[in-house]
């Protein structure tokens, strides 16, 4: 009654052909065709557009816990990988559009609860994913907003997964091709091969950007009108377009009712610290965890920012923040109760990804992790950290090349390996798996030479915003490792090596303040 969730997930990306039809890369089942003629399309690893489908999922929400959470509205988009890309202001942009044709304005639940994955553009320590999620809650005037994530490989229990099986059936059987463009567009496009390079052309040529965004349209109206033929619990699939630009101006406009000097670029921690009033407004109305970000009107009189509550006063001083797993006292094995810590103050000293787990091993030889053999670095789509990609041998251009198409097409998490076992880069590039996103940077990254290197925090990996560290740390430590303001606030150490001998006594390694 009270009470709007949804799930949102993307899924994989749809390549499109240039010449010649494509598969979409779903396993394919038997269909019709006529006597004596194959069905055939072409390999799907070489293509330089794609369509990235997105679905939102209005969860039906059961009377009971026993009940069943799939079921309700499913809305699904297919966007332009290159200009439409997923981010956290497009998402909650696109959220609020979904809710506008779900609800009328006057019957939008005060309560609006989200549950992701943990992309980059759902990661709830992102100041970029905060500042979504605040613009979302003001716009949209809601009482309360959670938004969830899933903690690190485990997607699988995100509702929306199960949508994708469904959307796999319109999938099948099809292969698709873009439409030409004039010539000196195809010649444009012929010299870019990745996604920053195609869009860095489209930024100096404007014709390119409108030609590439018109010759796939009826690639997606194709894809849009076999989604809408889908069906769950009888409730056929709707489809939506992309949030446009002057879309999420809009709705990052509410944010100035907070900082009217706030601007969409302003997405870094260090950069929103700079903002006294967000930083005021963020103590007083939002809960931040690692995997939850949460945000709660107020009902103080003197705010300006906060309108009148929708819901009966009594449900609304019944809300209370999601808290954090806590162990049983008489059973450390299980977690205590949630109607017994619900209400109460506390921590996320007990989350299981702030242990690391030791038990794998790392599926290279130990003689890879080199200083001297990392060929290039990656970025963890759930944490940003930087992360070293390493190879026994220099990699040929094709290889390289191979390697940054791939970028495009998966995403990277800490303790993840790089690609799936049959992909033959599998056996050349490697990363470590024996970390997590709680994992502080690697010691072989400030050493290497390979060029892009650039100083970022140990603890992070921000770029921004460094602490000098102090005279006694200076004179008694060889190296010292960049530390970040932000994290110092938070009580983290410089990590400092080769201390300078001091009559004969010389340590390698030690954390100090």
């Amino acid at each position: 009654q009270w009470a709007c969730f949804i799930s949102a997930d993307d899924k994989h990306k749809v390549p499109i052909g240039e010449s010649v039809p494509v598969s979409t890369g779903v396993r394919n089942r038997r269909s019709l065709s006529t006597q004596n003629n194959d069905l055939n399309a072409s390999d799907h690893d070489f293509t330089k557009l794609s369509l990235t489908p997105s679905v939102i999922f209005f969860v039906s929400i059961p009377s009971n816990i026993s009940g069943g959470f799939y079921n309700g509205q499913v809305f699904v988009s297919f966007k332009d990988t290159v200009f439409e890309p997923s981010s956290a202001i497009r998402h909650a942009t696109e959220f609020q559009d979904a809710i506008h044709k779900m609800y009328t304005p006057q019957a939008s639940p005060p309560i609006l609860c989200l549950y992701t994955d943990g992309g980059p553009d759902h990661r709830c320590t992102y100041g970029s994913v905060q500042i979504a999620l605040i613009s979302l809650f003001l716009s949209g005037n809601y009482d309360m907003l959670i938004a969830v994530r899933t903690a690190p490989h485990h997607s699988w229990t995100n509702p929306a997964e199960r949508i994708m099986s469904i959307l796999n059936l319109g999938l099948q059987n099809v292969a698709i091709m873009r439409n030409t463009m004039s010539d000196e567009s195809e010649a444009l496009f012929d010299k870019a091969d990745t996604l920053d390079e195609i869009r860095d052309k489209a930024n100096k040529n404007s014709n390119l950007e409108m030609e590439l965004r018109d010759c796939i349209k009826d690639v997606q109206s194709l894809l849009h009108s076999r989604s809408e033929r889908l069906v769950l619990k009888d409730q056929y699939f709707k489809c939506y377009n992309a949030a446009s630009e002057y879309d999420i101006n809009g709705l990052f406009q509410s944010m100035s009712k907070v900082d009217p000097l706030l601007t969409r670029n302003d997405t870094t921690q260090a950069q929103l610290t700079r903002h006294n009033e967000l930083v005021s407004f963020m103590k007083t109305h939002c809960h931040e965890r690692a995997y939850s970000f949460q945000i709660k009107k107020c009902q103080d009189v003197s705010c300006n920012i906060c309108t009148p509550i929708r819901l009966p006063q009594t449900v609304f001083d019944s809300l209370h923040f999601l808290p954090d797993p806590v162990p049983a006292l008489d059973n450390p094995d299980h977690y205590t109760s949630f109607q017994a810590v619900y209400g109460k103050q506390t921590s996320e000293e007990f989350r299981p990804s702030l242990q690391l787990n030791q038990a794998n091993a790392e599926p290279a030889p130990k003689s890879v992790f080199a200083s001297g053999k990392i060929r290039d670095y990656i970025m963890c789509c759930d944490c940003g950290k930087r992360r070293c990609v390493y190879s026994d041998k220099a990699l040929s251009q094709d290889e390289i090349q191979d390697f940054k198409q791939s970028l495009d097409t998966y995403d990277y998490s800490c303790g993840a390996p790089l690609f799936p076992d049959d992909h033959y880069l599998a056996e050349l590039l490697f990363v470590r798996v024996k970390i997590s996103c709680d994992t502080p940077m690697e010691i072989l990254y400030y050493s290497s030479r390979k060029s892009g290197n650039s100083d970022i925090c140990y603890h992070c990996g921000t770029d921004s915003d460094f602490v000098d560290p102090p005279d006694s740390i200076r004179t008694k430590y060889k190296i010292i490792y960049p530390l970040c303001q932000r994290c110092q606030d938070k009580g983290k150490e410089f990590n400092a090596r080769m201390e300078v001998k001091v009559n004969g006594s010389n340590s390698k390694r030690r954390k100090t303040r």
